[in-house]
């Protein structure tokens, strides 16, 4: 991305019920910080909205919501978060309401999804894979690192969804997260298929990325919500170049001030 298109900062958020998002919410302050990782557990949010209506902190208050928020800039503003509502609170702030949605990604499924399922021998460990996804009411992002394999004993699964990607992702080698409400599987420090995120001086990189003793790499991008754990970094820098694994990203921004980057923690690839 170079920095040609990185002007003009855009922002949006909704929430609402499950299936029936609510209105899309502009040109409010919108302050905001995503963390996501390659763990298997949920990557959260922090998002805060300020001055809605009396009716949509009302709204705000109700179990069960889902939110989704956009950022990014005039020509490339995207989803950067999409989770379900955790918990939410309304606070004064001087003469400001300040709203603040705190969401877990797949945080429910994670927490209550239950397969109970035996497969006989010969099966598939990909259908095995695949019936746990769809226990955990997740689309697939990318699991083609799960390669074909048959069972010689069969297998028989009963309990949480989540410790059983766990079970087998460990099993084989692998590591499984929860990405924009998709489900990823990877092998440990290896990147999907997607074409590589190129960051130098023209491209948004922030000052020099910083190498560590075991190899790995820290770097600050303008936000960049493209940028997940799993997708190709490709660094061009006076002191440090190569391709790198994005492992984590903190993504952090403010509609109505400076804070607009993307964190990033990377290994070599």
């Amino acid at each position: 991305m170079a920095n040609d298109v990185l002007f003009n900062r855009k922002c949006s958020f909704l929430f609402g019920f499950p299936g029936q998002l609510g209105r899309q919410y502009t040109g409010l302050r919108i302050r905001f910080k995503i963390v996501k990782t390659s763990d298997s557990k949920p990557n959260k949010s922090n998002v805060q909205i300020f001055n809605l209506t009396k009716e949509s902190r009302t709204l705000a208050e109700k179990k069960g919501l889902v939110f989704i928020l956009n950022a990014g800039y005039e020509t490339t503003e995207e989803v950067i978060f999409s989770g379900d509502v955790a918990r939410v609170i309304t606070e004064l702030d001087g003469p400001d309401y300040v709203t603040t949605f705190e969401s877990g990604d797949g945080e429910k499924a994670f927490q209550t999804a239950r397969v109970e399922k035996s497969f006989q021998e010969g099966v598939d460990i990909k259908d095995v894979f695949t019936e746990i996804i769809t226990s955990l009411g997740k689309t697939i992002k990318d699991i083609s690192s799960i390669k074909s394999e048959k069972i010689v004993n069969g297998i028989s699964l009963t309990g949480l969804s989540r410790t059983h990607m766990d079970d087998l992702t460990k099993r084989y080698g692998l590591e499984w997260s929860i990405q924009d409400g998709g489900i990823q599987v990877l092998e440990k420090n290896k990147s999907t298929k997607e074409t590589a995120i190129v960051l130098n001086s023209n491209s948004g990189l922030v000052g020099v990325p910083k190498k560590k003793e075991d190899g790995s790499v820290d770097l600050v991008s303008l936000l960049q919500p493209q940028i997940r754990p799993g997708r190709t970094i490709r660094i061009e820098s006076l002191f440090l170049s190569g391709d790198y694994v994005c492992r984590k990203v903190t993504h952090s921004g403010d509609t109505h001030g400076q804070d607009w980057y993307s964190q990033i923690e990377a290994v070599k690839k």
